[in-house]
């Protein structure tokens, strides 16, 4: 099990180049002019963050609220705002194929300098995947912003030692606007996998639900044992395992 601490310093670690860190600058992807309705939308994705965090809503309610303001936010105008053609370019493939940077939002009226939920930027390289885990503590949404990738969701169904048992609840090739999102109650283990391009997504995270815990992620292998009613036996293996693997 990899806590969030650990994956972020991992992940850069391996993620990015040495010439590459040293000229890294956090990216204000949005830029400095935002249309009201944006502002809007931003807001309201904050607001059903925050009750997340707070338990006012479940970690369901909110993967169902995510997946309706993200149906709805213009396509055309958030590329615009993060001037997609410009970002692109800045990024570098880097090890095992998946990039992965942190995404800053400008001062807006009404929306908290300090977000409830994480801003995370991915590219995957024609061919590569982000590998097979599952998650503690957590929500997250995927919205895919250029390309396609296949996308596979399991419900968590419970722990054993060594195993995970999961239950396929999703399959689907995701294309551009499309967005999945999931939780510790609903969905909690996924994996994606990028065609013949390269596919670029844009992702948000509620961490640490329970602040007395850490958030924290489980990789493993899908391809376990079938178990009955559809059940799987899932063993639970390393990052460099997983990416051997399934990348």
């Amino acid at each position: 099990m990899q806590t969030r601490r650990t994956f972020v310093q991992n992940a850069l670690n391996l993620l990015l180049t040495t010439s590459l860190l040293n000229s890294l600058v956090q990216i204000d992807v949005f830029g400095n002019s935002i249309k009201p309705i944006l502002k809007r939308w931003l807001i309201d994705v904050e607001e059903i963050s925050y009750d997340l965090k707070t338990k006012k809503v479940s970690q369901i309610e909110w993967q169902k609220k995510i997946e309706e303001l993200f149906s709805k936010v213009s396509l055309d105008e958030l590329l615009k705002l993060i001037n997609f053609h410009k970002l692109s370019k800045k990024l570098v493939y880097a090890n095992h194929g998946v990039y992965m940077q942190s995404v800053k939002f400008p001062v807006i009226e009404g929306l908290p300098s300090e977000q409830s939920f994480v801003k995370l930027f991915f590219i995957v390289d024609k061919n590569h995947a982000i590998v097979p885990h599952g998650h503690h503590n957590m929500a997250t949404m995927h919205m895919i912003l250029k390309g396609e990738m296949q996308s596979w969701h399991y419900d968590r169904v419970r722990d054993e030692k060594d195993f995970i048992i999961i239950k396929p609840s999703d399959y689907r090739i995701s294309k551009v606007g499309d967005v999945s999102t999931i939780s510790d109650e609903k969905d909690n283990v996924h994996w994606f996998k990028a065609g013949n391009e390269a596919s670029f997504a844009f992702n948000i995270g509620v961490y640490d639900l329970d602040p007395n815990k850490d958030s924290a992620r489980d990789y493993l292998d899908p391809n376990g044992e079938k178990l009955k009613d559809g059940l799987i036996r899932a063993p639970k293996i390393s990052y460099k395992e997983a990416v051997k693997k399934y990348n």
